[in-house]
């Protein structure tokens, strides 16, 4: 009876181990496609500011401080809301994560260890 009970438990354990692992396949496949994402917006953002200071800056190639100033406040905007979406995914992993092992654990058999 011990034994059985023990191979009951080895397969459910397994098998949540199992599952977990898949769901958190899947999250990173999500969560490392976004970061590629950011990666190239954070070098599109810094390619920006390059061309409105080669540009529009003081030793650019037509100076204007109106129009750099324009410019670079619109950046500004941009980097403030590409921050924005960095921290909800960053909310969003987390909530996620919970959520994927919370799904797991409500499973018949793992949260009474009954198969």
């Amino acid at each position: 009876m011990l034994v059985q009970q023990s191979l009951e438990y080895g397969k459910t354990e397994a098998e949540f181990v199992y599952l977990l692992n898949n769901e958190i396949d899947k999250f990173n496949a999500f969560f490392m496609e976004q970061e590629e994402d950011f990666i190239i917006r954070n070098k599109e953002l810094q390619q920006r500011i390059q061309r409105v200071n080669d540009k529009w800056g003081p030793n650019g190639r037509q100076p204007s401080m109106t129009i750099y100033e324009e410019e670079m406040g619109k950046i500004r905007k941009h980097i403030v809301d590409f921050h924005g979406e960095m921290v909800l995914l960053v909310s969003y992993s987390n909530i996620n994560y919970t959520g994927k092992v919370e799904k797991i654990l409500v499973r018949p058999g793992f949260s009474t260890g009954k198969g």
